[in-house]
């Protein structure tokens, strides 16, 4: 029976590890495999630049809302402005009118006594003739 198995016949046989390699992985040596894991899921390391990322982005998301907020506000104050002179430029075109109008009316009057004093002249005239 010694001799059938071998020299090391006093030893039992070493059971054997099957090291397949798994479909994800794309290690060609199945004991790199085991030994890191597989490509899907790298160990997750940081740097400060990637620990500065999401503060990066907090605080640009924060601008963005901040400038948001600001340009609806300028955009508010603009509309308020506008509507302000819009108001203001209705009541000069009505002080306008209302200033012809009694310019107009003061024009009439002065032209009615000018007629008036001419058409008096022209009776008095008239009356010394007679």
């Amino acid at each position: 029976m010694a001799s059938e198995k071998g020299v090391n016949s006093a030893t039992p046989e070493c059971p054997t590890i099957d090291y397949k390699q798994p479909d994800s992985s794309p290690y060609e040596d199945p004991f790199v495999t085991l030994l890191i894991g597989p490509k899907e899921q790298p160990a997750e390391v940081y740097t400060v630049e990637d620990k500065q990322q999401p503060e990066q982005e907090q605080r640009e998301a924060e601008g963005f809302a901040k400038q948001k907020q600001e340009d609806k506000m300028y955009k508010k104050k603009q509309e308020e402005e506008k509507r302000k002179w819009e108001e203001e430029k209705k009541k000069q075109e009505e002080e306008k009118k209302k200033w012809e109008e009694e310019k107009k009316k003061w024009e009439e009057e002065e032209y009615m006594k000018k007629w008036e004093e001419e058409e008096k002249k022209k009776q008095d005239e008239e009356e010394k003739e007679q």
